[in-house]
């Protein structure tokens, strides 16, 4: 009798202390059901209230805004980005050792960039590639510092991030036409092929009004500008002898649409100032906001023909 009452109290003692861890932990334990039927009803009933007011919330922000937020996050300063910048100038050996302020300006991120290399000798690939690694992984409100010997000094150049633009790599390009001659083959692809000596042409007759380049990506981007090399920018002779943009309408869908004019130089047009042939032939299409989207495409809406070909030719663009 006594042993079964001791095997009583065992069980009783085994089954309060179960209930006890029960309760103790019921919080963890109710998202997956395990509660009362009453704690069950209730717990539910708030998570599915957090959830609804989430969604909501989340259904309040437009497609560009979370898009916009994303993009913040994952800013830092990555090779081929656009920067701009406010810059300060301080020359070494001068009267004056206060920085100087110079304003404001925007550069690539990138080996052949003017303000990576602004002295009077080539640098070593050892030393261009220290100046642009002092850019590189930095963030808005970063600064940076360059140095530059020069005929009377070292000049120094404070440069402070005030805006990162990614550059923005297709998942493809294509054209409504080509041209394929005897010289090659001048296909959408050379628009993105990093290369200036390259260009698309278009392939029917006349000078290509209507002519239509439409750029892929892979998903939804954040578009602030896009970067297009006017013309065919070999060389000065290449560029002159081929028809160049003079206007185009660029399409981002969901009906907006956009028209913007190109410059281009025309032959006899001082091109003695420094900077390469591709630099002074970029025209730059910046966008009032930034727009989401998965695909541009880009109309030429004017164009003008060569010295000796009416085709029209793009060397490169860039989408950040």
């Amino acid at each position: 009798m006594k042993k079964l009452l001791f095997g009583l109290m065992i069980t009783t003692l085994a089954v309060a202390g179960l209930a006890g861890c029960g309760e103790d932990s019921s919080d963890s334990w109710s998202a997956s059901g395990i509660s009362s039927e009453e704690e069950m009803t209730t717990e539910g009933e708030e998570i599915t209230t957090e959830r609804t007011e989430e969604s909501e919330t989340q259904d309040e922000m437009t497609e560009d805004e979370i898009t916009q937020e994303n993009y913040e996050k994952s800013i830092y300063v990555d090779y081929g980005d656009t920067i701009r910048v406010s810059y300060q100038q301080m020359i070494k050996g001068a009267t004056n050792q206060d920085w100087t302020d110079m304003g404001e300006t925007s550069f690539e991120v990138a080996y052949d960039t003017f303000e990576f290399q602004q002295c009077d000798y080539e640098l070593s690939p050892a030393e261009l590639d220290e100046n642009v690694g002092k850019a590189m992984y930095k963030t808005v409100g970063d600064e940076f510092v360059l140095e530059f010997e020069g005929g009377d000094g070292t000049y120094s150049y404070k440069y402070t991030i005030l805006e990162i633009i990614k550059r923005i790599y297709p998942s493809g390009i294509e054209a409504s036409s080509y041209l394929t001659d005897d010289y090659g083959t001048y296909s959408a692809d050379n628009m993105i092929d990093g290369d200036y000596s390259t260009a698309w042409a278009d392939g029917v007759s006349g000078t290509g009004v209507g002519e239509t380049i439409t750029i892929h990506f892979s998903e939804k981007k954040l578009i602030n500008c896009i970067d297009i090399v006017n013309g065919y920018t070999k060389d000065w002779e290449t560029y002159y002898k081929n028809g160049k943009v003079s206007s185009v309408k660029v399409d981002f869908g969901n009906d907006r649409v956009f028209d913007y004019d190109m410059s281009y130089i025309d032959e006899g047009d001082d091109v003695s100032e420094s900077g390469d042939i591709e630099e002074k032939c970029l025209c730059k299409i910046t966008c009032n906001e930034p727009i989401s989207t998965d695909q541009i495409t880009i109309t030429i809406t004017g164009a003008v023909a060569g010295t000796k070909y009416d085709d029209t030719c793009i060397s490169e663009i860039s989408v950040y």
